[in-house]
C-alpha cells in the first residue's frame, strides 16, 4: 500500500526528475550546488539550522516552543513543537536555494538551512504530524538508473517520497537523519552542548532543548537571561537585542565574538555585548547581505546604555583598538556616533548628558563635583572621571578639561567665604603636581573684595574657636578666614605670624591716619584674641579703645575694668577705663597683650644709656650716678598712687 501523499510530492518529484532526464547539465548542477552549500555554507551548523527550523515553527504556531535531540545507534533524531509542515514548506525543502518564509520574526523556516543535513547524512526523514516523507541519495540513485542514468554522486534533497512513520509523542515535527560512519557521533553531541547555550540566547521562541545527558532551559527574571548555569543581561533596542555576560552579578566586557542575525554568523565583531541583530543576510546565513546595512543596529543603543547603573555605562563603550573587519568597524563606527549624539553619560548634577557636549574633569572627587556641578553643569559624574574612564569618554566626544580651565570657568563667580574654603579642600586632592594650573583662581578677602589668585594675598592665622568672629588684618589683603586653606599657600598666599602681622608698616600707618577706627580696633583685637602671647610694638599703644565713659583713649592709657591698679590710683589720674562690654567680648588677655593696664608695670633694662624711659624725676635721679647702671629696674605710676588707698590695701 502506497503511503499518503498530502504535499503532492510525487508530482514535485516527477517535475525535478523530469528536468534531469531533459538535461542532464541540470542534475550536475543541482549536485554541485547541494556540495557547496554543505562544504561552505552550512559547514557544522546542523542544530543550529534545524533549532532555527523549530523556532520560527514556535513563532508561527504562537507558542514558546521546545527541542528534543537523542539518538538511536547512528540515527539521529530533533524533534520539536510548533506549526507542522505544510505544503509549501514540503516543496521549499525539495528546491535548492528556496524559502518558504512568510511574515516577520522568522529566520528561514524549511528553506536552504535545511541543507546542513546533508553535511552529515545521506538519508533523512521529515516526520510531521501533517504527513512525512524522506530524501535518500540511494532512492535518488536508484530512480535515475530505472530512466537510465546512471551516476555515483547525486543531491540527497531534491527528490522526496512521502512515508507514514510519525513524529514521536509530544511533538510536531521529528527529523531523523543515518548518521556517516566517519562523523563521531560523541564528539557532535559535545558540540550540541555548547550550542544548546548559545541558540536559547539567540533564538526567542525557543526556551528548552532537552540532550540525553542534559536539560537546557532558559530562565528568564526581568531582563536576566539564565541558561546552563551562566547569566546575560539584555537590553533591547529597536533593531538588536544587546545581551551582556554576567559574573558574580556584574556585567563583564565582551572581547570578540560574532554577529547573531539571530543565530551565529561569520560577522567577526569586538563590540561590548553579543549583538543579537535584525540585519538582511546572505542565502547560507554567514555574512551581511550586499544590501544590508550592519549600522542600523547601533539604533537606540545610547538609550539602553542610559538605563545601566552608572558604574556600568562605559562598559558598554566600544573600546579603542582595531576592528576585526569592514562590517565590525562600521557597526564600531555607528555605535560610537549614537553615543556620541544622545543624553547617556552621568553628570555631576544627577542628569544625564550628550556626549559630545559633556566635559570631564580627570579625579574629580565627589565633594568637588558637589561644588562644581552647579557651577559647569556638562561635568561628567566623578564615578567615570578616573584616568581609566579618559580615553573612552574622548572616544564618545567629551571634552576633557583642566584645572587652569576650571579656574577661568570661577572667575566672577559670586560664592560664601566658607564655599571656597570648601572648594579649596577639594581642589587640594585633585591638584597634587598640578597646582600651578590654579594660579587664577579666585579668592575672597575678608574685607569683601575676590581677587584673581592668591599671590600677593596673606592668609589669617588659623582658630581654635571656630564661633569665634572674623580674624583677619584689615590693613593686610587678607584671605577670608572661613576661606583659609593650606593650597592658597601653595598658590603663593603668605602665611605670616601674628606679631608679624601686628608689626606691620601698614596697620602703624592706618592707626595714625585714625587711631580709632572700629574695624581696626577689632582687627587687632581679634588677632590678639588669637595669640594673646604675641610680643606687640609700643606704638600699638596709641591705638584707642572704647572706655567705660563713652569716651575713647589709647590703649596704653586704659586700664582693664575691676584691675588692683586702679583701686589704688589718685581720682585724677590720667588713666580711664576700657569698657566692659569689649573686655568681655575678646578676653583680658587681648587687652594686657596691647597695653591695656592691670597692675604696676615694671620697667626693666640691661645696660641703659640715658633717662629716656618716660619716668617721673627720671633726670633728677640720673644725675646722681657717677656711671650709667648696668640694670635699670622701675615701677611705672608710683607717682600716681594714693596714699590712703595704698594703706588701705
Amino acid at each position: 500500500m502506497q503511503p499518503s501523499d498530502p504535499f503532492g510530492l510525487g508530482r514535485l518529484r516527477d517535475s525535478i526528475l523530469g528536468s534531469w532526464l531533459t538535461s542532464p547539465t541540470r542534475l550536475r548542477e543541482d549536485t554541485a550546488a547541494e556540495t557547496d552549500l554543505v562544504g561552505v555554507g552550512y559547514r557544522d551548523r546542523l542544530l543550529t539550522e534545524l533549532v532555527a527550523n523549530a523556532a520560527d515553527a514556535a513563532t508561527a504556531a504562537g507558542i514558546i516552543g521546545s527541542v528534543r535531540v537523542w539518538h538511536d545507534g547512528r540515527w539521529l533524531h530533533i524533534a520539536n513543537t510548533g506549526a507542522p509542515v505544510d505544503s509549501d514548506g514540503a516543496a521549499a525543502l525539495t528546491a535548492l536555494r528556496s524559502s518558504s518564509k512568510h511574515g516577520g520574526g522568522l529566520i528561514g523556516r524549511f528553506g536552504v538551512g535545511f541543507t546542513a543535513v546533508a553535511a552529515v547524512t545521506r538519508h533523512v526523514e521529515i516526520r510531521s504530524r501533517t504527513g512525512s516523507f524522506e530524501f535518500s541519495a540511494e532512492r535518488t540513485r536508484a530512480e535515475l538508473a530505472a530512466n537510465g542514468v546512471v551516476v555515483e554522486q547525486v543531491p540527497t534533497l531534491r527528490l522526496a517520497w512521502p512515508i507514514d512513520t510519525p513524529p514521536i509523542d509530544g511533538f510536531d515535527t521529528e527529523v531523523v537523519m543515518e548518521i556517516d560512519k566517519s562523523i563521531d557521533m560523541a564528539a557532535m553531541f559535545d558540540g550540541f552542548a555548547a550550542e544548546s547555550v548559545q541558540l536559547l540566547l539567540e533564538l526567542e521562541s525557543i526556551d528548552t532543548i532537552t540532550l540525553p545527558d542534559n536539560t537546557f532551559r532558559r530562565v528568564r527574571e526581568g531582563d536576566i537571561i539564565s541558561v546552563g548555569g551562566a547569566s546575560w543581561r539584555e537590553l533591547v533596542a529597536p533593531r538588536a537585542r544587546w545581551l551582556l555576560p554576567l559574573r558574580e552579578g556584574r556585567p563583564v566586557r565582551v572581547r570578540r565574538d560574532v554577529l547573531r542575525a539571530p543565530t551565529r554568523t561569520d560577522v567577526e565583531l569586538t563590540v561590548p555585548a553579543i549583538c543579537v541583530g535584525d540585519v538582511q543576510l546572505t542565502a547560507d546565513r554567514r555574512g551581511l547581505h550586499p544590501d544590508a546595512d550592519i549600522a542600523v543596529l547601533a539604533e537606540g543603543y545610547a538609550q539602553i546604555v542610559a538605563e545601566l547603573p552608572i558604574d556600568q555605562r562605559m562598559g558598554l563603550v566600544p573600546a579603542p583598538g582595531f576592528a576585526a573587519g569592514r562590517d565590525d568597524e562600521r557597526l564600531r563606527e555607528a555605535l560610537i556616533a549614537e553615543l556620541a549624539g544622545h543624553a547617556w553619560v552621568p553628570g555631576a548634577e544627577g542628569d544625564d548628558l550628550i556626549a559630545s557636549r559633556a566635559e570631564v574633569l580627570p579625579d574629580l572627587t565627589a565633594g568637588l563635583a558637589d561644588l562644581l556641578g552647579e557651577v559647569i553643569t556638562t561635568l561628567v559624574h566623578p564615578d567615570l572621571s578616573g584616568r581609566g574612564s579618559l580615553s573612552t569618554l574622548r572616544s564618545v566626544g567629551v571634552t576633557e578639561i583642566g584645572l587652569a580651565e576650571v579656574a577661568e570657568r570661577l572667575t566672577g563667580l559670586e560664592r560664601e567665604p566658607r564655599w571656597w574654603g570648601d572648594l579649596y579642600a577639594e581642589l587640594s586632592v585633585v591638584a597634587q603636581g598640578q597646582v600651578d594650573e590654579l594660579g587664577a583662581l579666585p579668592v575672597p578677602l575678608a574685607d569683601g573684595r575676590t581677587l584673581p589668585g592668591a599671590r600677593g594675598t596673606v592668609l589669617p592665622p588659623y582658630r581654635g574657636d571656630e564661633d569665634a568672629d572674623v580674624v583677619a588684618p584689615s590693613w593686610l589683603p587678607t584671605v577670608h578666614p572661613a576661606a583659609n586653606h593650606d593650597l592658597l599657600e601653595r598658590l603663593g598666599a603668605q602665611r605670616i605670624t601674628v606679631g608679624e602681622m601686628l608689626s606691620d608698616p601698614a596697620l602703624r600707618a592706618e592707626i595714625d591716619e585714625d587711631p580709632a577706627d572700629e574695624r581696626l580696633v577689632r582687627s587687632v583685637l581679634g588677632l590678639l584674641r588669637a595669640a594673646p602671647d604675641v610680643v606687640v610694638p609700643t606704638w600699638l599703644g596709641q591705638l584707642q579703645l572704647p572706655a567705660d565713659d563713652d569716651d575713647v583713649r589709647p590703649a596704653d592709657e586704659l586700664l582693664l575694668p575691676g584691675s588692683p591698679l586702679s583701686a589704688v590710683l589718685i581720682d585724677d589720674s590720667p588713666f580711664g577705663i576700657v569698657s566692659a562690654d569689649l573686655v568681655e567680648e575678646f578676653g583680658q588677655a587681648a587687652f594686657r597683650a596691647l597695653g591695656v593696664g592691670w597692675d604696676f608695670t615694671v620697667l626693666r633694662e640691661e645696660y641703659p644709656t640715658g633717662p629716656d624711659h618716660d619716668l617721673p624725676d627720671e633726670e633728677q635721679w640720673w644725675s646722681t650716678l657717677d656711671d650709667p647702671p648696668q640694670t635699670l629696674s622701675a615701677v611705672r605710676d608710683l607717682d600716681l598712687v594714693d596714699p590712703d588707698r595704698w594703706r588701705r590695701r
